[in-house]
């Protein structure tokens, strides 16, 4: 949840994404404290996740197309087969939303290379693959190291490509050509971002979707979330009209930003809509709370919370059933012809794949590792020789 190129977890419930209480105190739950405003709240930008997947594109016998899931300890599983099967990896055993290892920062990719964010309320990490997930490599941590110390000394919110480079988001912006070797911008979120729920990168569009909340009232803006857009790598900030705080509530643990030309969808809750690149939004019915959202070529697919349903629309207003997944879902997305869905059946975690949207088969995959949950699931391209 970019899907195009682009956007836990709990071991009791296999997927906290569906565990996250409705009622929850996004200060206490989804972060430590916020800094206050005289201190340059924008600085800090934590919380949430990412998902994203370009459409099928002929890009020759040198590549391939591969999926990643990103959750909690680390965890990274990668299909190289179109979804068929799928092999996982993890960095730490531990579980839950305040750990070094926490994946609210989600999973990006773009230039043949996938990089995934960790960490919140604690030390985080940055994992970098340029072989389709064969192999992982966490970039020099000295080059993170700032006059207050490390940039990811309170993990990392989220990160994105945005076409040219990938964007991390933690204490600063940083920006990568290759996810190795980082550098600090001068870029800052809009003012009173206290928490960054959710951040999205949509190369094909040339923008980036924030969904941020504000904790304490002041001048900027009334508490509560609030969506953000820019065209310029996060440069500078639109906000628009008619947003209802409930599109995203809470967006960190369930829900997601999609975007086609220039209608944005913003769900978790309820579900909001712009057709005017974020300048004025509606609510809108949607068949159900939002769990996720990607899009194909030609129309968003929305993935309901507890509800093995798919639903699909073309302008995002108007919604029909597609297909049952046969998952209790968490996250999805789509890439190279292929719907991938991440959940849970018969107390398992389990993916499953669609060529049409419309008839789902489960996936191969076992595993060892302890139950986490997908957070975030991404596609990309990958060297053909890292499929051999």
């Amino acid at each position: 949840m970019v899907r195009l190129p682009r956007f836990a977890l709990l071991a009791s419930c296999l997927l906290a994404l569906a565990c996250g209480d409705d009622d929850l105190d996004p200060a206490v739950d989804a972060g430590p404290e916020p800094l206050p405003d005289a201190a340059e709240p924008v600085v800090d930008a934590f919380d949430p996740p990412l998902d994203e997947g370009p459409p099928p594109v002929d890009l020759g016998p040198d590549r391939v197309p591969v999926f990643v899931a990103s959750g909690d300890g680390g965890w990274l599983a990668v299909s190289c087969d179109r979804g068929r099967t799928w092999t996982a990896t993890e960095r730490s055993a531990e579980r839950g939303d305040h750990t070094e290892w926490t994946s609210f920062g989600g999973i990006a990719s773009g230039s043949e290379t996938f990089v995934a964010a960790y960490g919140w309320g604690a030390a985080g990490h940055v994992l970098t693959s340029v072989d389709g997930g064969a192999s992982w490599a966490e970039p020099d941590a000295a080059q993170f190291e700032t006059a207050g110390g490390s940039a990811l000394r309170s993990g990392a919110a989220a990160v994105v490509f945005d076409g040219s480079e990938f964007l991390l988001f933690t204490r600063g912006i940083w920006a990568s050509a290759d996810g190795l070797a980082w550098s600090q911008t001068e870029r800052r979120l809009p003012p009173s971002t206290h928490q960054t729920r959710q951040l999205r990168g949509f190369p094909e569009e040339g923008v980036l979707v924030l969904s941020g909340e504000a904790q304490r009232e002041n001048e900027d803006r009334p508490v509560g979330n609030f969506v953000a857009l820019s065209e310029d790598g996060g440069e500078t900030w639109i906000e628009g009209t008619g947003y209802d705080s409930q599109c995203s509530h809470p967006i960190q643990h369930r829900g997601d930003i999609e975007m086609m030309g220039d209608t944005v969808l913003v769900g978790a809750t309820a579900l909001c809509r712009s057709t005017d690149r974020a300048a004025t939004w509606e609510v809108v019915e949607a068949p159900s709370s939002t769990q996720d959202l990607y899009r194909t070529e030609d129309a968003f697919y929305l993935v309901g919370r507890g509800d093995s349903q798919l639903y699909r629309s073309e302008d995002g207003l108007t919604w029909t059933a597609s297909g049952d997944m046969g998952v209790s879902p968490g996250r999805a997305t789509y890439g190279d012809g292929v719907h991938v869905v991440y959940g849970t059946a018969d107390g398992a975690q389990v993916f499953a794949y669609s060529d049409d949207g419309e008839t789902f088969e489960r996936a191969a995959f076992e595993t060892d590792l302890e139950p986490t949950g997908a957070r975030d699931i991404t596609f990309g391209w990958a060297p053909s020789s890292a499929c051999d």
